[in-house]
């Protein structure tokens, strides 16, 4: 009996220790998982951190944009404005040119033809 008391004993013994071994193995291989994980959470929030940089370096970089744009749409409306003017001066040029151009035809008739109006005012006129 007291070999049967040993054997059992060595045979509970070798159990505890196969279970040991298979629960340090899990335990290990679990550790190496929950390690992974947190490296890949780490790694994730500096990628997160770095795009959240990029977002606000490119929100300003929008804002610069926007006021530049509205600097140009300002000096091309300026630009605007200054081409309607002068195209209203030079439709007003060309109407009195037309007109003195008539007035002296009239006068020319009137006076026979004997007023000489020089090439050179006519031309610019």
């Amino acid at each position: 009996m007291k070999n049967l008391g040993i054997i059992v004993s060595i045979l509970i013994a070798v159990g505890a220790c196969v279970s040991a071994f298979t629960y340090n193995q899990k335990s290990a291989k679990s550790q190496g998982y929950l390690d992974k994980e947190r490296y890949l959470r780490m790694t994730a929030e500096e990628e997160i951190n770095v795009l959240q940089e990029k977002v606000t370096s490119l929100e300003s970089d929008l804002d610069r944009s926007q006021k530049k744009i509205k600097g140009i749409q300002a000096k091309i409306e300026q630009l605007t404005a200054i081409n309607t003017d002068l195209k209203s001066r030079l439709d007003k040029a060309a109407q009195i040119k037309e007109n003195l151009e008539s007035k002296l035809k009239e006068l020319q008739q009137l006076t026979g033809g004997s007023i000489m109006v020089p090439v050179s005012v006519m031309d610019g006129l």
